[in-house]
């Protein structure tokens, strides 16, 4: 496994392409403002859990993650990244109502385009 420097230069490689501070990722991530400090500067790993959902929020693969293999795959838009950081700063309740108005668009629009 690659060192704990080498883990928290990529979270911070993350953190910093989708424009959140450390309060954001934290929440996220579901962890304090302390830990998601430490995995930056390599004083501590994240966990397993963690690690998954940076690898979802990144757009990044675990081998990239963890070793460095790979190069992110995809550039986040801007509206993407205003999209995440609201839906982040969302109770669970508006997060759930979020996520069924997304649904509930995406139906309407795959109608839409049936011929």
């Amino acid at each position: 496994m690659k060192t704990k420097q080498e883990i928290g230069s990529r979270v911070r490689v993350i953190r910093l392409k989708l424009k959140l501070s450390q309060s954001d990722l934290a929440k996220y991530l579901g962890v304090s403002n302390t830990a998601v400090s430490s995995y930056e500067t390599g004083d501590a790993y994240p966990s397993v859990p963690s690690l998954m959902k940076l690898v979802q929020l990144g757009n990044v693969t675990v081998d990239w993650l963890i070793l460095g293999h790979e190069v992110i795959t995809a550039e986040l838009g801007q509206v993407e990244i205003k999209l995440v950081k609201y839906f982040m700063q969302a109770t669970s309740a508006d997060q759930e109502a979020i996520l069924r108005i997304a649904e509930n668009a995406a139906k309407v629009a795959t109608l839409a385009n049936r011929p």
